[in-house]
């Protein structure tokens, strides 16, 4: 009986797991469609987070350069038109392409850290169990498991 309710509890985090992903990529879906509405200069520092966040030196201020416009008037319209801070933004996607390489992707979780922009792997390990309740090894461990039943 004890066991029974530990094969189930597992099965339910399996799909606040599931969940949880297809939310992520509802948003990212979602967000896409708001682009449209934007400020042409967030339509712009989005675009170009996209495109490059990767890059460990990616900053609004890099941004708001690239676009001759002031750092703390483009973090304020960010932040109004997209309801989240530039950084926290930035973060989010970097793990988001992070939760698709672990899921999908043999790299050592070292090598996805970086892939994302996030040269720390201390620091990535960090903010992904922040966000996800998981470490990225368990994330990608429970994916594993979830893909071998199927």
């Amino acid at each position: 009986c004890h066991f029974q309710f530990l094969r189930t509890l597992g099965q339910i985090q399996d799909e606040i797991m599931d969940w949880i992903h297809h939310l992520i990529r509802l948003v990212v879906r979602v967000n896409d469609k708001l682009d449209k509405q934007l400020n042409p200069y967030v339509s712009k520092a989005l675009v170009y987070l996209r495109a490059h966040y990767e890059k460990p030196e990616l900053t609004l201020q890099s941004i708001a350069d690239s676009l001759n416009v002031n750092t703390a008037y483009l973090g304020q319209l960010f932040r109004t038109q997209t309801g989240k801070y530039f950084n926290d933004y930035l973060t989010d996607a970097r793990l988001e392409t992070a939760c698709s390489l672990l899921t999908d992707s043999s790299f050592h979780i070292r090598k996805i850290a970086q892939m994302v922009g996030i040269p720390n792997q201390s620091y990535f390990n960090r903010v992904f169990k922040k966000k996800f309740m998981l470490t990225p090894m368990e994330y990608h461990q429970r994916y594993a498991e979830i893909r071998e039943k199927n």
